[in-house]
């Protein structure tokens, strides 16, 4: 492997030994949560959640992670086929990777640091001094949650009896107001962020 490498142009083989890597490390971490829960893959997780064998917490924030791990692998061994040539069928981009940047783009000045891309995760820090953390698998699968304070809200889509929820620091879960399961992506983290900018705990004493 290390001669493939050495005959490659500088720039190419740091590239390709870098997504080699992160395929490796998204894959073993992906492995890791699903054996956690004694699962195959993410959709028995999910139906474990949702048949009440597993508590939501952490369980489907671990959910949401392992399908975004897959994600991660899954485009960089896309890029590594796309560099030697043989594209693979096409991959659809990770959500979090436009979500940063619109992120960036329609609240750069409420933003206290440029939005950190993590292999499961994207995490914004705003101007007031929320910190949310983000979990996006797709329209109908995401968790975002923040602190503000001693405070931490969260707005997810965990299984129950409501299509999304919004669930406080004491546990209680409430209606979702701000985000549509199903609506687009950026919409909702829209929502969220102008509501948490206004009011980091939304109505919360």
């Amino acid at each position: 492997m290390s001669n493939f490498y050495q005959n490659l142009p500088p720039e190419l083989s740091i590239e390709l030994q870098q997504l080699a890597k992160l395929m490796y490390d998204t894959r073993e971490a992906r492995s890791g949560l699903l054996a956690h829960y004694g699962v195959d893959d993410e959709a028995a997780l999910l139906a474990r959640i949702g048949a009440g064998e597993l508590p939501s917490l952490p369980a489907y924030d671990d959910y949401l992670s392992a399908r975004l791990l897959d994600q991660t692998s899954l485009a960089a061994r896309a890029r590594m086929a796309q560099l030697a040539g043989q594209p693979l069928a096409e991959v659809p981009e990770p959500l979090h990777l436009p979500l940063a940047e619109l992120a960036q783009q329609h609240f750069a000045d409420q933003l206290d640091s440029a939005p950190l891309l993590l292999q499961n995760a994207l995490q914004l820090v705003l101007d007031n001094g929320v910190e949310m953390e983000i979990r996006y698998a797709d329209a109908d699968h995401y968790a975002l949650s923040w602190s503000w304070g001693e405070g931490v809200l969260r707005i997810d889509t965990a299984p129950g009896e409501q299509a999304s929820r919004l669930v406080r620091d004491d546990g209680s879960a409430h209606a979702d107001t701000l985000t549509t399961p199903g609506g687009e992506p950026w919409a909702n983290l829209q929502a969220v962020l102008a509501a948490v900018l206004a009011d980091p705990l939304l109505g919360q004493e």
